[in-house]
């Protein structure tokens, strides 16, 4: 099956992928860990977008359509290939000139060691600012689901982000 070519693509498809792609890119890194994985994520994420598209009204419908199909790309990658391991060197070097790299590092590091679950709901309610709704619809689960994976999230990585500190001393 050939692919579209993006003068094929409707106008507004381009620009939404130019306009939130590169959001969801960064996501997938989040959530795969691997930079490789995150690029086969996010296309197939975008590639899915072109048979729906002309069925979504609303920027914010494309948008929603884009996470959640991301999610169960995630989840369902995530259940094939449950014991393999991310090579821990392999670090994404789209970090912003603004960000604090070593921050960046040590928090995507972090983001790694701690169950996909909890990785998945930290990236989509703090990095890409869903709604605790927002993140139950694309996670296919309930709201009080996704504050405790939240929660025990966010003390999995405060653990995780002491203990380098720790062994300094």
């Amino acid at each position: 099956m050939e692919r579209p070519q993006p003068s094929q693509l409707p106008e507004t498809l381009t620009a939404f992928v130019e306009e939130r792609g590169a959001s969801l890119m960064r996501a997938a890194v989040l959530l795969t860990g691997d930079p490789q994985t995150a690029q086969d994520l996010s296309q197939d994420t975008l590639a899915r977008m072109i048979g729906v598209w002309p069925r979504l009204r609303t920027p914010a419908a494309a948008h929603s359509y884009a996470i959640k199909t991301m999610t169960r790309l995630y989840w369902s990658q995530r259940k094939r290939h449950w014991n393999d391991e991310v090579p821990s060197e392999a670090l994404w070097d789209g970090a912003s000139p603004q960000e604090d790299l070593a921050s960046a590092v040590s928090v995507r590091l972090a983001l790694r060691r701690i169950p996909p679950g909890q990785r998945t709901a930290l990236v989509l309610r703090y990095f890409l600012d869903l709604s605790v709704e927002d993140v139950a619809h694309a996670m296919h689960c309930s709201k009080g689901n996704v504050k405790s994976q939240c929660s025990r999230g966010i003390a999995r990585l405060a653990e995780l982000l002491v203990e380098p500190s720790r062994s300094d001393r």
